[in-house]
């Protein structure tokens, strides 16, 4: 894996960040599945699926960051520089797979049942980097429909639902610009927090 994306004083952080977002992810999905278990809609059927897997990813991400900060605190090596194979890499894999099926899922709640489309993904050594870009683009459609939602309606909910899929977007966009900045770094997972909390906050008013 590339070393840009985490400096290393933030070794740790990082982990406590991912869980975070796993939790709060466990809660959208139960939420989403409680109202779908009421409407019985596949579009929350997709909303309870997409971020019971994104969560999974975030936990596994939660769990590799913190293998990767043990050894590093009793080694000293920052395993990101290796080019050898290893647990940090296969967790991060796990995170980006789940990531992407999780953002198609999401995708099929705005595209509907008669329209698809196939990605093709290239391998790429700065694998991160390039799964990044994929990702964003899927978060930057989903985001861009979820705001043509909020205008043509103008409610409370859908709002909270563009604020949340837009902070989900700027952050795979901050990611971009983590090698020049420890404060974007931060900001980036802020956003990622955020967003997450905002989805969370749109399904416990629509559950009530």
């Amino acid at each position: 894996m590339t070393s840009h994306l985490i400096p290393i004083s933030f070794f740790g952080y990082d982990t406590l960040i991912y869980i975070a977002s796993a939790f709060i992810g466990f809660m959208i999905a139960y939420k989403a599945y409680r109202i779908y278990d009421i409407s019985e809609k596949k579009t929350h059927f997709y909303l309870f699926s997409a971020f019971t897997i994104l969560s999974l990813g975030f936990l596994i991400i939660a769990l590799t960051s913190a293998f990767t900060y043990l050894n590093y605190s009793q080694t000293g090596e920052y395993p990101y520089f290796s080019p050898v194979f290893g647990v940090d890499d296969l967790g991060y894999w796990i995170y980006l797979g789940s990531s992407l099926v999780a953002y198609l899922l999401l995708s099929l709640m705005y595209l509907g049942e008669k329209k698809a489309f196939l990605v093709t993904l290239p391998l790429t050594v700065n694998y991160f980097t390039y799964f990044n870009v994929v990702l964003f683009f899927f978060i930057a459609f989903i985001a861009f429909r979820s705001a043509t939602n909020y205008f043509s309606k103008k409610t409370k909910e859908s709002l909270l639902v563009m604020s949340s899929f837009s902070l989900i977007a700027l952050y795979h966009l901050l990611l971009f610009f983590t090698p020049y900045s420890r404060v974007i770094y931060v900001l980036a997972h802020a956003s990622l927090i955020l967003g997450f909390v905002s989805l969370l906050l749109m399904l416990r008013r629509v559950g009530k």
